[in-house]
């Protein structure tokens, strides 16, 4: 973590801010209040509250190593492993008899499942799925442990037991989210893997860290990109051909939605990268935008019940479903009155339907916490708390989204990585400070 949480949170919320003014959004029935905005702002000061608690640490020693060469991590990865497989096997065994390459009927199948959450229909998913759902995102805890202390990446072993279980949870329960959390997660451990390297090798020569194998590496990151860019694509090309072409959609998106595209710059949009590249900006920018109007939308408007983590917790409303579904259908109801039903509400958004202006005092937790992990990682060098860096930046960038606990399943994402945290055993070194001459093996 090279970043503070509260300029990571200023400049990520300020991105999106930017996005929505220079890009010819029209927010045609879901205006930004002012009221909104100063609810947003009171999240935003809590979180900066919350930052402040933490007591300031004294300036990093530069000569100062994160002692990886003692960082014990095997009982964590064969505990990982171990769940890893079980995932692969349940999903497997609940995916048997199903098309995994329908596209249209897997977007069809989500939908289904939408409405019967509304509906107040109890689950139907198998026990094979319920075991899975709860296993799978220890492959996000297995993708940063082993990116990060590892000193050589395996590549069947990071896709195995890593990307794998995610990729089968796309296949069972469709979206993008599992991919774009877990790329994220790897990308953001394998930035803090370097910069670990570079820290505990400050006075040594780094010309280990331009490797052919780094370059695959990147090589490999980039691609995977590329291909999970194009796979968003599709998806989104194939929904809006189902609904009858860009066109289409740009109206559904006006009529429904409550925005439009046809602002400023539009004609010169449209201009220059056709009707179909132009929608797909659209919807990839709203992608992340949307949680800034929404979030004003919530703070404005919503006066249903108080839901308590079922909004936005999966694990919350998974299980409330299995004994109230009324429950839950009620609470969604009053999001889909409101028309806010199916969008990213943003982190403060999800954190006001679930416990109106007390999620401010879940802000100031959530300030504190990455704080606490930015100053164990950046001034107290304890590697160790490693572990945490890509979650507490990604769940920071996905603020836009969700809470860290409601984004891909992140409740039972986080308890996997606390685990592994548990498990993770920092041996005493030599008590001259000394820097390791490499990350350490898994051999």
């Amino acid at each position: 973590m090279t970043k503070h949480p509260v300029y990571l949170m200023l400049g990520i919320w300020l991105i999106a801010a930017l996005m929505l003014l220079i890009l010819p959004f029209q927010l045609l029935a879901r205006p930004l209040t002012g009221y909104g905005v100063l609810v947003l702002a009171a999240f935003f000061i809590a979180f900066v509250t919350g930052s402040l608690l933490v007591p300031p640490a004294p300036r990093a020693d530069s000569a100062a190593s994160y002692n990886l060469d003692g960082m014990d991590y095997a009982v964590a990865e064969r505990v990982l492993i171990a769940i890893g497989l079980i995932s692969i096997i349940a999903f497997c065994l609940d995916l048997s008899g199903r098309n995994l390459l329908d596209i249209s009927g897997g977007q069809e199948l989500r939908s289904q499942r939408a409405n019967t959450l509304l509906r107040a229909q109890a689950s139907s998913s198998t026990a094979w799925f319920q075991i899975a759902f709860l296993t799978y995102p220890a492959g996000y805890a297995y993708i940063a442990l082993h990116t990060i202390y590892v000193r050589a990446i395996s590549c069947w072993r990071l896709s195995l037991f890593g990307f794998l279980p995610i990729l089968l949870s796309i296949l069972s329960m469709g979206g993008r989210s599992p991919l774009l959390y877990a790329m994220t997660i790897f990308g953001l451990a394998y930035l803090t893997r370097r910069k670990s390297i570079r820290s505990s090798n400050s006075g040594a020569k780094s010309h280990h860290l331009i490797k052919p194998k780094s370059i695959l590496i990147v090589l490999g990151i980039t691609l995977s990109a590329i291909a999970a860019g194009y796979y968003f694509s599709v998806i989104f090309i194939v929904r809006s051909e189902a609904m009858g072409g860009p066109e289409a959609m740009f109206k559904l998106a006006e009529s429904v939605w409550g925005v439009g595209f046809k602002g400023s710059l539009s004609e010169q949009i449209f201009t220059i990268f056709g009707e179909r590249l132009t929608y797909l900006i659209f919807i990839f920018s709203w992608y992340f935008v949307q949680g800034l109007v929404i979030a004003s939308n919530l703070f404005s408007d919503y006066n249903g019940p108080l839901q308590f983590g079922i909004y936005g917790i999966d694990l919350v409303s998974a299980l409330v479903r299995r004994g109230e579904p009324e429950t839950v259908a009620h609470g969604f109801l009053a999001l889909l009155s409101l028309g806010t039903y199916g969008f990213f509400p943003s982190a403060f958004g999800s954190l006001f339907v679930d416990f109106g202006l007390a999620g401010l005092f879940m802000t100031v937790l959530w300030g504190y916490a990455a704080t606490l992990c930015y100053r164990k990682i950046k001034f107290e060098r304890k590697g160790k708390w490693l572990i945490f860096a890509p979650f507490v930046t990604a769940g920071i960038v996905f603020s836009l989204i969700n809470t860290p606990l409601g984004f891909a399943n992140g409740l039972v994402s986080h308890a996997w990585m606390l685990l592994t945290f548990s498990l993770l055993r920092q041996h005493r070194s030599n008590p001259t400070i000394q820097a390791p001459a490499s990350l350490p093996t898994s051999e």
